[in-house]
């Protein structure tokens, strides 16, 4: 793929580079925010080679591109402010936005746009995360495939070595958030960095592990308690943190002399985000995870198994609307504190698969050599865990293999929840992701885990083959 042609078609169609506000980029999509959609021409923007396809959403020009698309980015000109998804959100609530240098007057949005915006901030914040959380989570998986064939033990120095390696970013998540929100929120790291370290000082962490021994539950700052709480693979606390800490320093830099920068205003903001983060923010994080947690904990109780079921079914809808990543924190919790997620992992993996066996199935049945190389490449990479190249290039195209898809998920959904499977490590978003069926208690919830991904893929095959006549894939 010629990188830097694709981009320059893409702002041709777009209207040009001026008609661009700003351009983000996720792990597959292209959105931009354009200043006047009449010059938009979209069926040109979807018959770029190399393009899945392109669509209105919302207030944006989403162009599925595939997992090229920071490649595609990279090649916009300066004058185009281009970031990775999150970065949007953070003049959300502001008059203006500095822009390609210039200030630039925003819209005002309804509330669901703020809302959609929010939640795809949220998620963003997880985006440059991912890699080290793949990583770390294969790692894991092998472990337990060395644990499981007996060729390493947890008293082993190896094993001790190797799950440090494996477990040591969900323990210190904070940290790694911290990073990731600061650079969202365009505010200092380091300092974001001191916050992270607070939540994990050992005062803390060992404060909250003697309560259960009769120790205090709180200590206090000005007057305020301060709630002994072990922060270890939290999420909301850090991330509500750094976002306090961003306004607090730029209103503080706005009065102080900057002369003072380096020795009043961080002293100040540290002294004055980190009060409010211990006495209030991290509690009501802390608070507000687990409620979130509690929620499908009620849900999975009352709905029981038909609750996967339903949510299995519903993924790819999450996929449409770009919310798919919005579930990051509900597992990376789960894991983090639990050691597995039973929640969303198990029937998220299957629901990628599910989709690239019917993108392949499609290039089985199509007679157009474009179409089954399309079905062919985009069901590998979907298999591989990236699903919008496949969906939208290929399944969605023609409706019905959607509807196979949907069914299939819920179908393998139901199996999730009668089995109550677990993933113990996140190793993958699809195939890759079978090491982290593996339990430390015995190998059924990995066949179990196994049973319910060939269930999905069985069903998706025979229902995409049936739903979908070879007469329908000529008509596209």
């Amino acid at each position: 793929m010629d990188y830097k042609k694709v981009a320059n078609d893409v702002i041709d169609y777009a209207g040009g580079a001026d008609n661009i506000k700003e351009a983000v980029n996720c792990m597959t999509r292209l959105r931009m925010e354009v200043v006047d959609f009449n010059k938009v021409d979209i069926d040109k923007l979807k018959g770029i080679e190399g393009i899945v396809t392109a669509q209105v959403k919302g207030s944006q020009i989403q162009v599925i591109i595939g997992p090229h698309v920071p490649k595609v980015i990279a090649e916009f000109p300066e004058t185009i402010a281009t970031s990775v998804e999150g970065e949007e959100f953070l003049t959300e609530f502001e008059d203006t936005a500095e822009v390609a240098g210039k200030e630039v007057k925003k819209e005002g949005r309804g509330v669901k746009d703020v809302i959609d915006s929010a939640i795809l901030t949220f998620s963003g914040f997880f985006f440059p995360t991912v890699l080290a959380l793949g990583g770390a989570g294969m790692i894991k998986g092998v472990l337990a495939i060395l644990t499981t064939a007996n060729a390493i033990t947890d008293a082993d120095s190896a094993y001790k070595v190797i799950n440090m390696l494996a477990d040591g970013i969900f323990y210190f998540l904070p940290f790694f958030l911290a990073v990731s929100v600061a650079e969202k929120m365009k505010t200092n790291k380091f300092l974001a960095l001191v916050l992270a370290a607070t939540l994990m000082y050992p005062t803390m962490v060992d404060g909250a592990a003697a309560i259960s021994e009769g120790g205090d539950s709180a200590l206090s700052l000005f007057g305020l308690p301060i709630p002994l709480v072990n922060y270890s693979g939290s999420v909301v606390p850090i991330i509500l943190s750094v976002i306090l800490l961003k306004y607090v320093y730029n209103f503080l830099d706005k009065y102080i002399p900057k002369a003072l920068e380096y020795v009043v205003t961080s002293s100040l903001a540290l002294l004055i985000t980190g009060t409010v983060m211990l006495s209030a923010l991290a509690p009501f994080g802390n608070y507000l995870g687990g409620a979130l947690i509690g929620f499908f904990v009620w849900l999975f109780a009352v709905a029981g198994p038909i609750a996967p079921m339903l949510l299995a079914a519903v993924f790819p809808l999450l996929v449409i609307g770009g919310m798919n990543m919005a579930v990051v924190p509900v597992f990376v919790t789960n894991i983090a504190t639990l050691g597995y997620d039973t929640f969303i992992l198990p029937y998220m993996v299957i629901c990628n698969i599910n989709m690239g066996i019917a993108a392949l199935v499609i290039a089985l049945k199509t007679r157009q050599a474009k179409m089954r190389t399309l079905g062919i490449s985009t069901g590998i990479t979907a298999l591989l865990g990236i699903t919008e190249p496949a969906m939208y290039g290929v399944v969605l195209r023609y409706r019905r293999p959607f509807a196979a898809v949907m069914i299939a998920n819920a179908i393998s959904g139901l199996a999730v929840g009668i089995l109550q499977v677990k993933t113990y490590a996140i190793a993958g978003w699809a195939l890759t992701a079978i090491p982290g069926y593996l339990a430390p208690e015995g190998m059924q919830n990995f066949y179990f885990g196994i049973a319910c991904m060939v269930l999905g893929s069985v069903s998706a095959f025979i229902l995409t083959w049936i739903l979908t006549p070879k007469s329908l894939l000529e008509e596209v």
